[in-house]
Formats: structure tokens, sequence, C-alpha cells
């Protein structure tokens, strides 16, 4: 499913990925520009606390996070980035597979946790879930306004018919 902008044109998304290890963020944007994702921008970050700072200054929809990093690790940057107020998706992508990673990274709602070395297609099928994911929720978001909008016109409609025949009984009442 894709979505679609108000001007028709097809919304395309931002991912960041956040890895000390320059030669796996390598990998990954190769992975990304090889594939026909609907990402037109890779951000990339060394270490949890950049990774603080360039969600808010760019604000990515999908986060690709390596738990052990200099500064914050994976873990406690989505904890932060969490607290924003924005519509997002994490992945994590580590070396170390320990139980309790993968079990926190879930608890913090994130849409996978693959482990190193990632191989493409397990790293293209999980962005593709993640962008399914957000176009479903816009989708949604997109029909409850819509929804409300209709409520609310119709209401308005029958406020108006109500008070109208309101005035019309009353007038009557007292001529």
């Amino acid at each position: 499913m894709s979505v679609f902008t108000c001007t028709g044109e097809k919304k395309m998304y931002k991912i960041l990925i956040a890895d000390d290890e320059e030669l796996e963020r390598e990998a990954l944007r190769f992975f990304i520009n090889e594939s026909s994702l609907d990402i037109d921008q890779v951000i990339e970050c060394a270490s949890g606390t950049e990774v603080i700072k360039r969600v808010m200054l760019d604000r990515p929809d999908i986060i690709v996070l390596d738990i052990n990093m200099p500064g914050l690790n994976g873990l406690q940057a989505l904890e932060k980035i969490k607290s924003q107020d924005y519509r997002f998706r994490a992945v994590f992508s580590t070396a170390y597979d320990y139980f309790e990673y993968a079990v926190e990274a879930l608890r913090l709602g994130a849409v996978d946790f693959m482990v190193k070395p990632v191989k493409k297609e397990a790293f293209i099928n999980v962005i593709m879930r993640a962008i399914d994911e957000l176009d479903a929720e816009a989708e949604k978001e997109y029909r409850e306004t819509k929804l409300l909008k209709t409520l609310d016109m119709r209401a308005r409609w029958f406020m108006i018919w109500f008070w109208a025949i309101c005035r019309r009984r009353c007038s009557t009442i007292w001529i």
C-alpha cells in the first residue's frame, strides 16, 4: 500500500541509520540505495547522543539503531525518542544476540530486532514492514479525520435544523 500526499505525489520516507561502525552504516545505505523502497533521504549517526539531536532536527520516519554505541546506547536513545510526539518506526540491528536486548527493544515498540551481519533481503523486508505500518497508520488517521469532519458537518446541520424547528414552534405558540 502506498500513501500519496495531498498533491498526488507518492509519500517518500526518511530513514536514520545509527551505528558506531561505519562499514555497517555503509552496507545498510547500499541496501537501501539498491532497493525500490520509498526512501528519499538516508541520515547516518555514529552515537546515541547524535541520534537524539538528528531526530529532533530531521524527524526521520524510520530509525535503525545499533544497541552498543558511544554515549547513549540504542535502547536508551529509543526511550528518549519515544517521548517525542511524532510517528516513526524503530528497528534494531546489533551484533549482540542477547534475549534481554530483544525483549527490551520490542517492549519499546521496535518493529524488529536483527542480529548482524544483517542480510539484504531480511533488512529490506523489515524496512518494507515499517513502511507498511506507517502507511496504514497514516491511512487510519486520514479516515478518522475525514469521519470527524463529516460528523462535525452533520452535527452543525442538525443544530441548524433543530434551531429552525424550535424557532418555528416557539413563534407559533406566542403568536
